[in-house]
């Protein structure tokens, strides 16, 4: 899921489908929450990246990367479920150590590590 994908209503209709309460996803590395009528919300606009998941019947949440983040932060990000709270964590990361390892690689493009350091 993407956040430009909330605006098509045939696939978030298909997506909650799918689901009868939470559905939890990656592979983008955008992190964010999407509720059946189609919102996208960031964790940065999320109250201190909190959510009362009391609120909402369904949601679709993207737990975002710990690595490769690709919404211009480039510290590794995840989700606690504490009770009714989803909580999105950004946690610091030795990156400069990390974009030496990559480059170190032959094999792997120079982009992988240029990105991390953007965030996207």
């Amino acid at each position: 899921m993407f956040p430009k994908d909330s605006t098509d209503e045939a696939k978030i209709r298909g997506m909650f489908a799918k689901f009868d309460r939470f559905c939890f996803c990656g592979h983008s590395h955008i992190p964010g929450i999407y509720s059946e009528t189609g919102k996208y919300g960031h964790p940065k606009n999320l109250n201190g990246g909190e959510l009362d998941l009391r609120r909402f019947r369904k949601l679709l949440i993207n737990i975002g990367s710990v690595g490769q983040p690709r919404d211009h932060d480039p510290r590794a990000c995840y989700v606690i479920i504490d009770g009714n709270r989803l909580i999105f964590r950004r946690v610091e990361y030795d990156l400069k150590t990390t974009v030496e390892k990559i480059r170190a690689i032959p094999r792997l493009p120079s982009m992988l590590a240029d990105r991390l350091l953007l965030g996207k």
